[in-house]
Order: structure tokens, then C-alpha cells, then sequence
């Protein structure tokens, strides 16, 4: 989570925080009702929907949020994959009829190119009542799991659309976490075959969201992301004969209060009041101006917040607008993606204060409320029009069935200096709002702050080191050349792509781009704090077994297949349900052609790969994408390195039962039972 955190509650939707954890809250129909008359009455004065739309609008945010998904198109399969699913499954559930209830089979959301992604209303006990329905679900896990589906909410899927990202940009998700959004623009890169190049930058404040950003990520095995760990409004400049390296793209899908979840986190009707927006409103202005800063002349900032108060949308926009003084404009989006319905940004709103709807910080300085417990910032510009606020997006439930979003495009189109982070004070002799004087410190945290700050870092875990990566040639030639001889690489594959943290250079390897090493060797990278680079191909090998020196771990085999022709063994659809039921499986038990492929490969680490043919596609919900599974081939019996979990889930794919287990563990685990 980017930005200073607040923590209140379990629960709790308090400022600072990406994605609260409300749906951890245990919502009980007869106790409490899904209401809130702060909730009502705060949007009602702000006006996001008309008075005819109202009610509309407070059901929808009552009943529960359908499932959605999409496809990754990054190889170009995309539409066959949606066929495949048609055939397979949406027609079986066409007539599909629960306890006299119609189940609805899911339906494209059109607006997502290539009608990609799908919404779809089930409950679990009609999943448990329907074979059809458990297939499906087994499916959609075995695939997200293979980085073939990302099970994503509906809004959360457009920034990056509006991003427009090509092959060769480098891109920067300043607040990257859990990293839906940063898979989509990975996917863009990759599905663009006219460009390449593009580096991505994924970054997120808090450490353990890094690593599991990380771990979403090696799902689609990338080349071109550096993880880092850094607080979003002070990401370190790095820079490159002599002058600053600037993105060309930033999404900055900032941290918010999150009521626009609140169809999927009911706790939120009890929890909700207008302060959450306007603790975390100045956090989200400094992060944006940050974006602004580290963006290119004529490049894409995109801005966007899972919540629908314009404390956190429109107020952050129209300040930024404003004390970028022209250098940056809001992007006319009215012809991009026209079957998204969206509404234009609001022009003028109110901020709550002391009770009471203030429309101006004017009428706020001339009453009786203390003006200390409110920032000039969160009130409406005097020009909204100029700054053509109405190009902002709104997206609202009821519209097409999802969350509350906010979206707005913002070009940069000249330079800006130091002078945008300074505040904007209320002038009580003009009667307007100015910024401050030049020589006033604005941005420096007060002692408070700092000691907060300091305390909290105390119950964090250990901060990640601003560790370097290198060659592995390099930072180990006698380890790379073992490497090169056991895997022997085909000629098509840059040795040089692979890197390593380790200070010996005996540690896991990564592959990554030409790209991102150069980014990697940037002046300044010392003070990145960087999680990890590209995919992990190699971990060193068990000290037991010395004739190789790495063994080729899970994430990086659908990466090496293609340059490891001599350490690929392909295998049947028979053979692919013998070796993921079983822990060992003799060479002998295996089809003619296996056995052959294995005959002359030297032991050790190696890749088993099942490409479904025609045929068996007919039968299974299976795509033209091979299974690669990471393998040790033993002196007489092939190990598949496949958890347990997963390799369930394919053969429930395959109409297969569960994976069978030796005796000795069987007993093992009926004992711990």
C-alpha cells in the first residue's frame, strides 16, 4: 500500500489503504441493514446521480458483485481460448435450471477488447449442485493459476485500457499492488508484435505486498518487470548520461478509502463518514504530483481510485491541474471505448466540515468552524469548467453492474519544476486561495510525523535492501559455464540475459531483457529498493547431486522450454495423467515416444511438456497452450516438481480422479488426521 498508512480497526476502511480488508467483515441480515444515513445524505449533496437515479443507484450498491474475469491475449490465442469456453461450457449452461432457479452462463463485457472478459452470477451452493458448474470452477483456477485467466473486477480492468500502452514504453505502476492492473500492461507489451522493448516498473510501498506482487507476476512469466519497494511520492530519479530517465506511461491507481467496493465489502455501510476521503486526499495529491513529475513532455499519466467521493477524484485532479499552471491537461477520452458507460466529472461539490456543507473555503473562513480541520485543496476549483473537469470518469454500480470507479487521463505537456509540490493557502485579505511563500518548507515532514513514522517502522517487517543485480557470467563465470554446459542453451538465447542477486552469484537466476538490464545499470539504481527483476529460471540444485549446478524451477519452465530443445521431453495426454497422478513414475510405464526422448538425455533437471492435439481438445476444455511442467529425470523413474494442489485441479480438467499417493504418506497423512 502506497502512501502513510492509517490503521484503524480490523476491518476497517481507514485512510491510506489500497484495498481495505472489509469484506472480512461478517455482514448478518437481521442485525444490521445495508444503509448508512452519513453515506446518503453526503452523496445526495454532491449530486453523482440525479434524484430520479437515486434509488437506482442505493439498490444496486445492495445486491452483490457478479464474478468477472478476462483472458490474456498476450500470445495471441485469446479468441480461440473464448470459443473454447463457448463450446465447452457457456452452452452446457445455457438451460442450465437449479432448484426451479435459471442460471445465467457468463456474458462478455463488450467494451473489453476482443470481448475478452466475462461476468457471470453464481452462488456456491448452485456450483455444488451442478457438474457443469464445479468443472468450470476447477477450470478457472487451474488457468488463472497458468496466467491464462485473471480473475479481476470489471472496473479494476479499465485504467489500463485508457493507458494505451505499446510494445516499447516504459511504464511505471506507481502503486502496483496486488498487481491486476500491472499483469493487463504487461499483456499490452506483449500482444503488441509491430513494437518491443518496453520495460515496466511495478512499485508498491509495503514489502510483503512486493513479494506478493511478485508471485501474481511469475504467472505470466515476464521479461521486462522490476519490482520495487518504495514509498509512491518519493520514488528515487534514476538517471542516464546525465539526465533523468522519464516514463513514458505511469498508471497511478492510488490508495483510497474504498467505497466504491462497497457491493463486495458490506462492512463499509456501518463504517463509512466523510472524513476517510479527506485524511487520505492530501497522500493521493502528492503521489499524483509525483506521477506528473517522473512522466515524460507528451506522455500518459492515468489517474484512478476505487472510491466515488470527489475529495479523492475531482479535488485531487482540479489541484494538480492548478499548480501544474498549464503544463498538463485532461485528455478528451469521449470516442475511447464507447461501449463503456461512464459519466462526466463533477464541476463543483461540498466539503463536509464541523457538520456542516461548505461550497468554497471562503464560506468556510467566514464561519464559525475551525478552518485547521480542512485543506484548501479538497474544495472545487473557481474555474472547473477551464480546467474541463466534465473529462473525468465517473463509473457508478448501477450503470453496468459493477464497483464504483474513478478514471482521468491527464497528458503532460510541458515541463514542471519543484514549485508544484508547494500548498496552496487561504488568503483572508484577497479573500482567495494562494501558494505559499517560496522560501516556506511545505513538503518536509513536521516532528510528529517523523516520530509516527519512526514507530511504525518498528512493527514493519525488515525493509528489502537496495540489493544489485548482476550478470551471472559475471558475478560467477565458473557457475555459468556449468550452466551452459549441463542445459546447453540453443543459440537463440542471450546468456547475458541471465542475472543474479547473490554476492557469489551461486543464488537463483532471472532472465531478463536487454531493456531492463539497462535500467538495471542506470546511475542512481543504488537507491532503488528493488523486490526482483524479470522471471527466476534457475535455483541452485540439491548439494547431493553434482553433475548439475541449477535446476530449472516452476515459474521460469513455460520461459525456457523454448531454449532448452535438448532438456524438453514432449509427452501424451496418457502420459501427462500418469505423471501428474503419481510421485514416480519408471521410465519403462511411459509411451514408446517418451521413452525414446529419454533414452540419450543426461540425468538431472529437465522439462516435460503436454501439447494437446486436436483430438484431445475435442473431449477436454483444453487451448493449444502447451502444460510444461518442471521434471527430475532420476536414474529410472521421472519426478514431476508439480504441488499436489495443482496437479489435482489439471486432472479434474482431464476428467481424471486425485493424484495418488504412495503408501507411506497415505498412512502419514490418515495419522495427522
Amino acid at each position: 500500500m502506497v502512501g502513510r498508512r492509517k490503521r484503524g480497526g480490523a476491518g476497517e476502511p481507514g485512510a491510506g489503504t489500497k484495498r481495505t480488508r472489509q469484506n472480512t467483515y461478517t455482514y448478518d441480515k437481521e442485525s444490521d441493514k445495508m444503509e448508512s444515513a452519513k453515506f446518503s445524505a453526503f452523496y445526495r449533496e454532491q449530486k453523482i446521480v440525479g434524484d430520479d437515479d437515486w434509488e437506482t443507484f442505493i439498490e444496486s450498491l445492495r445486491s452483490p458483485l457478479p464474478t468477472t474475469f478476462r483472458i490474456n491475449n498476450a500470445h495471441g490465442w485469446g479468441v480461440s481460448f473464448r470459443d473454447m469456453l463457448q463450446e465447452h461450457f457457456f452452452a452446457q449452461m445455457e438451460d442450465l435450471v437449479i432448484d426451479g432457479e435459471k442460471v445465467n452462463a457468463p456474458k462478455a463485457m463488450h467494451w473489453y477488447p476482443d470481448s475478452l472478459a466475462f461476468s457471470y452470477s453464481v452462488s456456491r451452493p448452485q456450483i455444488r449442485k451442478a457438474e457443469v458448474l464445479q468443472a468450470f470452477r476447477t477450470f478457472l483456477m487451474v488457468e488463472t493459476a497458468r496466467g491464462n485467466i485473471s480473475r479481476q473486477e470489471a472496473v479494476s480492468m479499465v485504467p489500463p485500457l485508457f493507458l494505451g500502452v505499446q510494445g516499447d514504453d516504459l511504464v511505471l505502476d506507481i502503486c502496483a499492488s496486488p498487481g491486476s492492473k500491472t499483469a493487463q500492461i504487461l499483456e499490452m507489451m506483449k500482444a503488441d508484435k509491430d513494437r518491443s522493448g518496453g520495460v515496466v516498473i511495478a512499485n508498491d510501498a509495503d514489502r510483503d505486498r512486493c513479494y506478493m506482487l511478485l508471485h501474481q507476476m511469475s504467472r505470466i512469466y515476464p521479461e521486462n518487470l522490476i519490482v520495487t519497494n518504495h514509498d509512491g511520492q518519493c520514488i528515487p530519479t534514476l538517471r542516464k548520461d546525465g539526465a533523468p530517465i522519464l516514463f513514458d506511461r505511469i498508471l497511478a491507481d492510488v490508495p483510497c478509502s474504498g467505497d466504491g467496493t462497497i457491493r463486495k465489502a458490506p462492512g463499509i455501510w456501518k463504517k463509512w463518514h466523510a472524513g476517510l476521503g479527506q485524511a487520505i486526499h492530501p497522500v493521493q495529491l502528492k503521489i499524483l504530483l509525483r506521477a506528473i513529475e517522473m512522466v515524460k513532455p507528451g506522455g500518459t499519466v492515468v489517474y484512478s481510485t476505487c472510491s466515488m467521493s470527489p475529495y479523492e477524484d475531482e479535488a485531487v485532479v482540479a489541484e494538480a491541474l492548478t499548480r501544474c499552471n498549464g503544463a498538463v491537461e485532461l485528455v478528451d477520452t469521449s470516442d475511447m471505448i464507447p461501449q463503456l458507460k461512464r459519466r462526466p466529472g463533477l464541476l463543483t461539490w461540498k466539503v463536509f466540515v464541523g457538520g456542516k456543507f461548505f461550497s468554497s473555503f471562503k464560506e468556510l473562513a467566514e464561519s464559525d468552524v475551525n478552518t485547521a480541520r480542512a485543506v484548501c485543496s479538497l474544495f472545487p476549483p473557481e474555474d472547473g469548467e477551464a480546467l474541463r473537469l466534465d473529462r473525468c470518469m465517473r463509473f457508478l454500480p448501477h450503470d453496468q453492474d459493477t464497483g464504483g470507479f474513478f478514471v482521468a487521463v491527464l497528458r503532460k505537456t510541458g515541463a514542471v519544476d519543484a514549485s508544484i509540490h508547494r500548498n496552496r493557502v487561504y488568503d483572508p485579505e484577497s479573500g482567495r486561495v494562494c501558494v505559499r511563500d517560496e522560501n516556506e518548507v511545505t513538503n518536509a515532514p513536521t516532528e510528529k510525523e517523523s516520530a509516527i513514522a519512526k514507530k511504525k517502522k518498528k512493527n514493519y517487517a525488515p525493509e528489502i535492501k537496495n540489493e544489485q543485480y548482476r550478470r551471472v557470467r559475471e558475478a560467477n563465470p565458473a557457475f555459468f559455464k556449468d550452466m551452459c554446459d549441463f542445459y546447453r542453451f540453443s543459440d537463440d538465447f542471450d546468456c547475458d540475459s541471465l542475472v543474479t542477486v547473490s554476492v557469489d552469484g551461486n543464488g537463483a537466476a532471472y532472465v531478463v531483457s536487454k531493456e531492463t538490464q539497462e535500467i538495471l545499470n542506470a546511475k542512481g539504481i543504488e537507491k532503488l529498493k528493488i523486490a526482483g527483476v524479470g522471471t527466476r529460471v534457475f535455483v541452485p540444485a540439491n548439494k547431493r547431486d553434482p553433475e548439475f549446478a541449477a535446476r530449472i524451477c516452476s515459474q521460469g519452465g513455460a520461459l525456457a522450454a523454448p531454449y532448452l530443445p535438448e532438456r524438453t521431453i514432449d509427452v501424451s495426454l496418457r502420459d501427462a495423467i500418469k505423471l501428474l497422478k503419481r510421485t514416480d513414475v519408471p521410465y519403462s510405464e511411459l509411451e514408446e515416444k517418451a521413452q525414446r526422448a529419454l533414452e540419450d538425455i543426461r540425468r538431472g533437471s529437465a522439462l516435460i511438456r503436454y501439447q494437446p492435439t486436436e483430438e484431445d481438445c475435442k473431449h477436454h476444455p483444453f487451448t493449444r497452450v502447451p502444460f510444461i511442467f518442471p521434471t527430475m529425470l532420476c536414474t529410472t523413474v521421472v519426478q514431476l516438481h508439480v504441488k499436489k494442489e495443482e496437479r489435482n485441479n489439471m486432472l479434474k480438467m482431464m476428467g481424471e480422479g486425485p493424484m495418488e499417493l504412495p503408501a507411506k504418506k497415505k498412512a502419514a497423512e490418515s495419522d495427522s488426521k
